[in-house]
């Protein structure tokens, strides 16, 4: 079989074939074929979005087996998620419920920025249509970059008010996910973990470039290993920034490794933890070990993990040098909360609860 730029997720059998869930250029795809690859059409997608799933591929292989038809969920950056059925052979979906949560009258733009080593990689711009880029804009970027799991078009949840505000989300696709395969995991971990950091910057250095925002307005926010990285990037990239907000965070990816789940996310994704070359190259991207006195950081709002032997292993910034930007630490959460990567897979449908059914985000 010839290779594609497709990245194939899941394969799920109904009837007499196959529903073959597909990744193109980070949008979802269902296409069918039968049991012999012959193309059998293609599922009617209600826009540009995602195809709810668990965020690790291995965890969509186990599941009822539907015997004549495919329910599914499907988000898009501007509609939370609905329920869906689709019958082989059917021209139409049938919707089972409504999204709840509408931006309206606002824009998908497509980006792509060039890495520090030559890659492309792609972002995805939501704002209202009225608000135009013809000058710097309030933005927001959001990403994670880590353990396989891909990073999908889907509702921003409570982000969206950012939008509704006149703001500009920016949704980033960071190698170490895995919303183009394999590879593009293993060239954004271990020794290569500091390219997901680069494509960051290179994102925020094309959104800067185009005039779409300016460091001065430029936020940036992730949870988990998204955390991690808001803080690598307000230590490594400071002036490129004026709020940074991590959500259950690690900050310090040394002390980190004395807790056995600190030891097992740092080995799987970041660097061996038993080689001393390794734990060098892994404080070049510890934000704890990147403070430095006299440099102006960005606002920083945090949440940590809860702590278990090692203070540092929750937030570093109580111990920010003197900043003209307030560095806040907000109550800790649970470090099961806030460290596993699961947590950085889309959920199916968490992704907004709100308490009225139809609403919308006027914009």
């Amino acid at each position: 079989m010839a290779e594609t730029d497709v990245t194939v997720r899941a394969v799920r059998p109904v009837g007499d074939v196959l529903y073959v869930h597909e990744f193109v250029e980070t949008y979802s795809r269902l296409r069918v074929v039968d049991h012999d690859g012959a193309a059998r059409g293609m599922v009617p997608l209600p826009g540009k979005g995602a195809v709810g799933e668990l965020p690790f591929a291995m965890m969509n292989i186990l599941g009822p087996t539907p015997t004549d038809q495919l329910p599914f969920a499907f988000s898009t950056l501007t509609s939370s998620w609905g329920t869906y059925r689709h019958r082989p052979g059917a021209p139409l979906l049938e919707t089972l419920r409504e999204p709840e949560v509408l931006l309206e009258d606002c824009l998908i733009e497509d980006g792509w920025a060039t890495s520090a080593d030559g890659t492309r990689v792609p972002y995805h711009l939501v704002r209202r249509r009225d608000v135009l880029l013809n000058r710097p804009r309030p933005a927001l970027m959001y990403g994670y970059g880590g353990f396989g799991a891909p990073w999908v078009a889907q509702y921003p949840g409570a982000m969206a008010a950012f939008v509704a505000a006149g703001g500009v989300f920016v949704h980033t696709n960071l190698r170490g996910g895995g919303e183009f395969g394999r590879d593009w995991w293993h060239d954004g971990r271990q020794q290569a973990k500091q390219n997901g950091y680069d494509d960051l910057y290179a994102i925020a250095g094309d959104l800067v470039a185009t005039r779409a925002t300016s460091p001065n307005l430029l936020a940036l926010t992730g949870g988990s290993g998204g955390g991690l990285m808001c803080g690598v990037a307000a230590t490594q990239r400071p002036n490129l920034w004026r709020v940074v907000v991590p959500r259950v965070p690690i900050f310090d990816l040394i002390g980190a490794c004395r807790d056995g789940y600190g030891r097992w996310i740092v080995d799987t994704e970041f660097a061996r933890i038993d080689d001393p070359d390794e734990v060098r190259r892994r404080a070049t991207f510890s934000p704890y070990h990147l403070l430095r006195d006299g440099v102006d950081y960005p606002a920083v709002s945090s949440r940590p993990v809860t702590p278990t032997r090692d203070a540092r292993h929750g937030t570093p910034v109580s111990s920010v040098p003197a900043c003209r930007r307030p560095q806040v630490a907000t109550r800790p959460c649970s470090s099961a909360s806030g460290a596993t990567p699961a947590t950085a897979g889309p959920p199916t449908r968490r992704s907004c609860s709100p308490s009225k059914p139809s609403r919308s985000l006027a914009c």
